[in-house]
């Protein structure tokens, strides 16, 4: 037994050493046979394969994989199952294996608890980029299938309340704007959206099932967060900090932190390409532009620049990137599918709070001037110039029409791209200042909020009206929402 153990040890070191060589993707006939079986699976980055249920498998690449004509199942665990019954142990002809890992009762994932395996799983490794489940349970004897992996405590990483938050006195500053048993009234059209709302100058985050009622529970960040942005394919958030040069990868399905990013300098605005679930991050200071991996967590790359990008802009279809200098007031922009980055200056402009990328026009909204202006991306010249309404301050493109958000009065502007006009002035009402539209992932509808106003506006922007008006118990500023 100890020889057999030895062996084991021995070709695990040898193929850890070479398993950077495997890109963390499943061999393409074995991912089709899969789907074909498994039809809403999706595969992550890192090869894990998330099913619908919230379980998980996870593959273990082989020593040596076998090259077969047709893919099929060779041995299952329990036997005279097959793959859509989700057995715990499944091995591929061509020497791949798939590891359930299932909810358990304290939170965490589970492997299965046989121990009498086939010797070919035990040869197995993880994808050793994989984000390893917190407090993933598996026997002794399968832990060499870890590799190099650690697997993180239960607790590590985690944004749930720890047991200080719980019992401090409401007077106190830690406890400053808590929200405490604060309630939305539903909204049955978004039963399938999970809702995270942050107060203005706080830590914490209200958690809520949009199709009820009360908050289900609250999270707590590592500080206070001046940017959130989510990527509802993979279910992460980018955190940006105020006065600090890092960021924070959230998994909003396991509500911890699974990456922490160091930057040169504070960073201000993020926008993300939604296509390639890539994160750009802008830093003034640092005279960088930080492409970070929302599938991965990972800094992929930086682009280093002359000017200092503030604010940005992504095209639809993620080949053009724009940005205000916040020295000069310029707009730029980079095309992102060349080789090298050369920043093209657009038009200079005065006090932007929103750029955004058209098919042939790049249009810079100016909060003093209460101005649209249209420019020609073939060659930078004014292309139109429309008056909005007072204190411009967040818009949206969705289809062939941008929404305009007027916060002093609560106006809503839709500007449509074709015809070079505002084409309808909607107002929300008469109370509070709304800061925030946001467009609600594969809908046709907008929420808006704003930092003193205890309210979310349910909007639709192909009728350019309200479908719900919800009060709530606190102020609003950070808003998230994915599918569940």
């Amino acid at each position: 037994m100890r020889n057999i153990l030895k062996t084991i040890f021995v070709i695990a070191a040898l193929f850890i050493g070479t398993i950077s060589s495997y890109a963390s993707t499943l061999p393409n006939d074995m991912w089709d046979y899969i789907k074909q079986n498994l039809p809403d699976a999706r595969q992550r980055f890192d090869s894990v394969i998330e099913l619908p249920s919230g379980s998980l498998y996870i593959p273990l690449y082989p020593v040596q994989e076998i090259v077969t004509e047709k893919i099929e199942v060779e041995y299952t665990y329990p036997k005279t199952t097959t793959l859509k019954s989700l057995p715990e142990v499944v091995i591929f002809n061509n020497n791949f294996v798939l590891m359930r890992a299932t909810k358990n009762k304290n939170g965490g994932y589970s492997l299965t608890k046989n121990e009498n395996l086939p010797f070919k799983v035990r040869l197995g490794i993880m994808p050793q980029d994989m984000l390893v489940p917190a407090g993933l349970e598996l026997p002794e004897s399968l832990k060499i299938i870890l590799g190099d992996l650690v697997i993180p405590g239960k607790d590590s990483g985690t944004l749930a309340l720890d047991d200080e938050d719980f019992m401090a006195d409401i007077d106190d500053k830690k406890a400053k704007n808590r929200i405490i048993k604060k309630n939305i009234k539903p909204i049955p059209e978004l039963k399938n959206k999970k809702l995270f709302i942050g107060q203005n100058n706080s830590k914490f985050i209200a958690v809520y099932d949009i199709a009820k009622s009360d908050t289900i529970y609250e999270l707590k960040l590592q500080g206070l967060p001046s940017k959130i942005v989510s990527s509802n394919s993979s279910k992460f958030a980018i955190v940006l900090y105020f006065l600090k040069k890092n960021a924070d990868i959230i998994d909003l399905k396991e509500e911890r932190i699974i990456s922490h990013i160091d930057f040169d300098a504070t960073p201000k605005d993020v926008i993300l390409d939604e296509e390639k679930n890539l994160a750009y991050v802008s830093s003034p200071e640092a005279k960088k532009i930080y492409v970070v991996s929302m599938n991965s967590g990972r800094l992929e790359k930086e682009i280093t620049l002359n000017q200092s990008p503030d604010k940005l802009a992504i095209s639809k279809n993620n080949k053009i990137l724009a940005y205000t200098d916040s020295r000069t007031q310029n707009i730029y922009i980079l095309d992102l599918s060349a080789e090298e980055y050369t920043a093209n200056r657009i038009a200079r402009t005065e006090n932007v709070s929103k750029i955004i990328i058209g098919e042939d026009k790049i249009y810079a909204i100016s909060r003093t001037q209460n101005l649209l202006r249209a420019y020609s991306l073939a060659d930078n010249s004014l292309q139109d110039e429309e008056l909005l309404s007072e204190k411009p301050i967040d818009a949206i493109l969705f289809e062939d029409k941008i929404y305009i958000l007027g916060a002093k009065n609560g106006y809503i502007n839709t500007y449509d791209t074709l015809k070079s006009e505002v084409i309808n002035t909607v107002n929300l009402d008469d109370g509070g200042f709304y800061t925030k539209i946001s467009h609600i992932p594969n809908t046709k509808f907008a929420y808006i909020t704003g930092v003193d106003t205890k309210k979310f506006i349910y909007f639709n922007l192909e009728t350019s009206k309200i479908e719900n008006k919800r009060t709530l118990d606190h102020d609003t500023h950070h808003v998230i929402m994915v599918d569940k």
